[in-house]
Order: C-alpha cells, then sequence, then structure tokens
C-alpha cells in the first residue's frame, strides 16, 4: 500500500505544495516549524482539506485529483488529530473498538481489538473511563489506539506524543515504533520533535512555508543537512560558504578553515555543537577556527549544556555544547564574554 501524493493546498493567502512518495511499510515524517503547513498535509490526506491542485493515490487508487476528490469517510484512514477529537458519551474501549464496529466486526471481536490495542500503549486499566475522566496524555494515547485499531491503509498521526509527560513518552514512542514496523500500510507522521521522528521514521521530509526544503532518510539528513531550520532539528552548526582555498570558506563566520573542500562553487560548512571549545581568551596551537563571543543563552539538555553564542563583529550565531562543569569555570552567563574554536578537522564542507 504505496502513497504517492502531490499536495496542493491554499489557505487564504498562504499556498501549501508537498509532493510525498511513501512506500508500503514506510514511515515518513514530516517536520517544520509552527505555521509551516504540515497539519494542512495531513488533513489533505484525509480528506478534510480539499486540494486546489496535485493528486492523492493510495496503492495506485486514486483519493483525489483534479476530477475526483473521496470524501473522509471513503478513505481508508486513521487518524489521531492534535485535538484527539474522542466521543465524549463513549469509553475508552468504546472508542477504540468504534472504528472496527464501524467497519462491520462483531462486537466482541471489536473489544477484544481495542483492548489490544489498549494494552499494548500501557493504558488497558483504563477501558471503562470516559474522555473527561482522562488525562490530556491518557487521551492521547486513546485516540492513537484507535487509530490503530482500523488497520487502515493510510495511519496519519499528528504530533502523536506530544500531550506525554517526559516519564511516559520513551515507553510509548518505543511501543509505537514496535507497532509501526508491524504494520503494512504508509504512516505519516507530523512532529516538530526530532527525536520522534528519528525514532519513528524511515524517511524526513522538512517543510518551511509551505514548501520541502529538504528530504531524505534520518542518516543522510543528520550527515548533510541543507537548510537552517534542518541543521537546528538535527542540532548542527550550518552556514552557508564559497570556496576561497583548498581548505577555507568565506562564511558568515568569516573565514572557516575546513577538513579540506572537494570542490569550488557554493558549499555548506557543517559542524557539531560538541565540536565547539569555549576558552577565556584567543586559542592557538591546532584550533585552526576561533571567533570572539558572546553568550545568549545557556541550557541544560540531560547531561550536557548547549550555549548559544553571538559572534562578534558578524550576524552569524554559534551552538557549544560543553559540560555542566564548564560553564562555572568559564563563567557562562549571558552576556559573558568567550572565545569559541573548532578544530578544521571538525568542519564538513560540501556542496549547495
Amino acid at each position: 500500500m504505496s502513497l504517492d501524493a502531490d499536495v496542493r493546498v491554499s489557505r487564504g493567502a498562504f499556498d501549501v505544495h508537498v509532493p510525498l512518495l511513501v512506500e508500503p511499510g514506510r514511515v515518513a515524517a514530516v517536520l517544520g516549524p509552527n505555521g509551516a503547513g504540515k497539519t494542512s498535509v495531513l488533513h489533505a490526506l484525509a480528506g478534510l482539506l480539499p486540494l486546489a491542485g496535485g493528486h492523492v493515490r493510495v496503492d495506485g487508487h486514486t483519493w483525489a485529483d483534479d476530477r475526483r476528490r473521496l470524501g473522509p469517510a471513503e478513505r481508508e484512514v486513521g487518524l489521531l488529530a492534535a485535538d484527539h477529537l474522542l466521543f465524549p458519551h463513549l469509553t475508552a474501549l468504546g472508542n477504540v473498538a468504534f472504528g472496527p464496529r464501524s467497519r462491520g466486526e462483531e462486537r466482541r471481536a471489536a473489544a477484544a481489538r481495542a483492548h489490544a490495542e489498549l494494552e499494548a500503549l500501557g493504558i488497558d486499566d483504563l477501558a471503562d473511563r470516559r474522555p473527561a475522566a482522562l488525562s490530556h496524555g491518557q487521551a492521547q494515547r486513546v485516540a492513537l489506539a484507535r487509530a490503530l485499531a482500523t488497520d487502515p491503509r493510510l495511519l496519519l498521526l499528528d504530533e502523536p506524543l506530544s500531550a506525554l509527560d517526559p516519564a511516559t513518552r520513551p515507553q510509548v514512542r518505543a511501543t509505537l515504533a514496535s507497532r509501526l514496523g508491524d504494520y503494512g500500510g504508509v504512516t505519516v507522521v507530523v512532529t516538530h520533535d526530532p527525536l520522534d521522528a528519528l525514532t519513528l521514521a524511515d524517511h524526513l521530509v522538512f517543510v518551511e512555508d509551505g514548501r520541502v526544503v529538504q528530504e531524505g532518510t534520518p542518516t543522510e539528513v543528520v550527515a548533510r543537512p541543507r537548510d537552517p531550520y534542518v541543521a537546528h532539528v538535527v542540532g548542527l552548526n550550518l552556514y552557508p560558504g564559497t570556496t576561497s582555498g583548498p581548505d577555507t570558506l568565506d562564511t558568515p563566520l568569516g573565514a572557516v578553515v575546513t577538513g579540506g573542500v572537494e570542490h569550488t562553487g557554493p558549499t555548506w560548512a557543517a559542524f557539531a555543537p560538541s565540536a565547539v571549545a569555549l576558552y577565556p581568551e584567543e586559542p592557538h596551537g591546532s584550533t585552526r577556527n576561533a571567533w570572539p563571543a558572546r553568550v545568549v543563552g545557556v541550557e541544560l539538555v540531560g547531561q550536557t549544556v548547549r550555549v548559544r553564542l553571538a559572534v562578534e563583529g558578524t550576524d552569524a550565531a554559534l551552538l557549544a555544547e560543553v559540560t555542566a562543569g564548564s560553564v562555572a569555570t568559564l563563567g557562562l552567563r549571558p552576556g559573558a564574554a568567550v572565545w569559541a574554536g573548532v578544530k578544521a578537522t571538525e568542519v564538513s564542507a560540501y556542496p549547495r
């Protein structure tokens, strides 16, 4: 059950154009900032928004184009909306069983399937509760179970893990990844969380201002981001540059020495925040790239600290990842002056 879609949607003055090709059993994640058009794509695939052009084809069958448009009820879609849309008069079990029942399953079989989906998500003990008695995170898991229970051709998940608390999220993410691995249809996940995308999806599609700015496998995207937003999501420093020597690029940071430039012309320079070392004074020796900077923000991320920097004399920003001990030793607080250094071997250069 493959998806071949060329989604063109108009929302007032805002136009969305996002093509999607997803093979059977695969998961595509659509990522982008708020207002990028991600949910519009999902609603167009579900039939909730009309296409302004393009097409939606699933397993070779046309669901929508310039001559034909199936309504939402005619499409074999499982949709987890951001606002859940649970039936308030039904229990959690009744909500999940509704899909199988509406497709002709006998009551007992539908209830058994609903129990299985709720149990897989760790909430079978909530089967008898109505939506009003569920927390936001619990309701999201019930909605997810309901979407999975119908074995749809196309499974559409809008921020499926966003409402879960930090303690529950890893478990549900692992369960969902396992469940999607056994699912033979096509899944499209809309998310702003890079960890959700990297752990659930085989293919990443980044959307900004209604257009695709980059797509590829997680490995390809992480290795070579080609857009500042993509670089931000995968956690890399990325700068456009032009070749000025066999190992040097002109960038918004100034001259950046790399491990070697294999071509001439427009180039991206990328390096990880963990490759950025911070110093109280200008570094020398093996650190061939060094910039005076001021601390803009300090954020604890897991066991490390991310330091956002503004590079003096430029409009460029820089992200460093250091230990908690470095924060205290260097006095890293907003406004503090430091030097940021990166070894040439840590800088990747590739065509724009």
